[in-house]
């Protein structure tokens, strides 16, 4: 056997040289990274528009109102003022009497096309206590 010298690589298959991915796969990411941000701007507004929503709510346990009329224009007021005033109609929010008060609540659902016949779903629920 031959001492192999410092620096110098033993004779051999010479290493193959690297490869990068095919257009096929830079293809089929591109199309990956589209539909993700394509998704991300359609669900991203919906969960903005809820987060309003979910405020308003919280805004309502803080006060005291003594009618569902009340109420019902408080909220009406505060849709108008977040510019949610098209997403829902006085009927959606139900008003329950509780001894203390009142039981407010929404259960609703929105979509948002894709493409084709694909959407997104999602349902929300919210709810709040609202005295006198």
């Amino acid at each position: 056997m031959t001492e192999m010298k410092k620096g110098i690589l033993p004779a051999g298959p010479k290493p193959t040289r690297q490869q990068g991915m095919s257009l096929i796969g830079l293809v089929l990411v591109a199309i990956l990274v589209v539909f993700a941000a394509i998704t991300v701007m359609k669900v991203v507004p919906m969960y903005l528009d809820d987060l309003k929503l979910k405020t308003i709510f919280g805004n309502l346990e803080q006060e005291a109102m003594s009618s569902p009329n009340e109420i019902r224009t408080r909220i009406k007021r505060n849709l108008e003022v977040n510019q949610l005033v098209n997403m829902f109609d006085d009927n959606q929010f139900e008003i329950r009497q509780t001894s203390d008060g009142h039981q407010v609540s929404i259960d609703y659902e929105r979509r948002a096309h894709l493409f084709g016949n694909l959407s997104v779903v999602a349902e929300f629920k919210h709810s709040a206590r609202v005295r006198r």
